[in-house]
């Protein structure tokens, strides 16, 4: 089967209908969103609601059309620290019809081909954090960057203040470790995509501007002890041009950031057949 795998499209329709349009053109049988998928905009009051009806009222409709010229193609979806938990509930409802929602579950992509999906990061230096969390109790890097006050998204679709407690180990929360346990037990060595929007650390994918490597130690020690065949990841959009590759290797996995430039207009996206990703993948960038 061939995939197309795209993140942190941060509402553009530009790169929502150009990876459409090459899953349409490439013949795929299933496309990924690996998070980051709606408009940020925190200088707006009515940030949560905005998002909400963007995936209703833009989002979804885009994609009942792409069903309609393409109903086998499936869609696969994660979040990421830039969406509101709000919307997730919109992902929940759809689940099984135009798209299957992959946070904390499973699919199978195809015969003997196993598909799992991750939300969260660690806690990064951004304010929203419906889908941040401890990387693991212990073992942390403590030279990161964190912003632990920040904002969440209440019952009534309204930002509320939180805090994550300064020591991991006093943390109400799961850790990113902790959360993506049960995952671990329901992948197979080499038959397996994880899609997780944090990056693993120490990679070609996770080098920010100022040169520091900010992914995930836990989700590296999951790619460690599960070995699949392909993890997919985004969140840090400068990665690929601040180290000049968008794929890794841990192990035998194949780990992939496409990189992202949203903001300039400029797409980025792979696409792989599943039969052998690592000789089977293209890295395509549109203006």
């Amino acid at each position: 089967m061939r995939v197309a795998y795209i993140s942190d499209l941060h509402g553009s329709m530009k790169h929502y209908e150009a990876v459409l349009a090459a899953a349409h053109r490439r013949d795929c049988g299933a496309i990924i969103f690996g998070g980051d998928l709606a408009p940020k905009n925190f200088r707006d009051g009515k940030f949560v609601q905005h998002q909400v009806d963007w995936h209703r009222n833009t989002l979804f409709p885009l994609l009942e059309q792409f069903r309609l010229k393409r109903p086998r193609t499936r869609i696969f979806f994660i979040m990421g620290n830039d969406d509101s938990r709000a919307a997730e509930k919109l992902f929940a409802d759809r689940d099984g019809d135009i798209i299957e929602y992959l946070h904390l579950k499973s699919a199978e992509l195809e015969p003997g081909l196993l598909l799992s999906g991750y939300n969260c990061v660690d806690i990064s230096p951004f304010p929203l954090k419906d889908f941040e969390r401890w990387d693991k109790r212990s073992g942390i890097l403590p030279a990161k960057m964190r912003l632990l006050n920040g904002v969440v998204t209440g019952e009534e679709m309204k930002l509320e203040y939180f805090k994550f407690e300064d020591d991991p180990v006093l943390s109400v929360l799961p850790t990113l470790e902790e959360e993506m346990a049960p995952l671990a037990e329901k992948q197979k060595k080499g038959v397996s995509i994880l899609v997780a929007h944090c990056p693993p650390i120490e990679t070609s994918l996770d080098k920010m501007m100022l040169g520091k490597h900010v992914g995930s130690l836990a989700v590296r020690e999951f790619i460690e002890k599960t070995q699949p065949a392909l993890s997919l990841h985004g969140h840090i959009h400068e990665s690929p041009a601040m180290t000049g590759s968008y794929r890794d290797e841990i192990g035998s996995t194949i780990c992939v950031n496409p990189g992202q430039d949203p903001y300039k207009g400029i797409v980025h996206y792979v696409v792989f057949d599943t039969d052998n990703p690592g000789r089977r993948m293209e890295h395509f960038v549109e203006k």
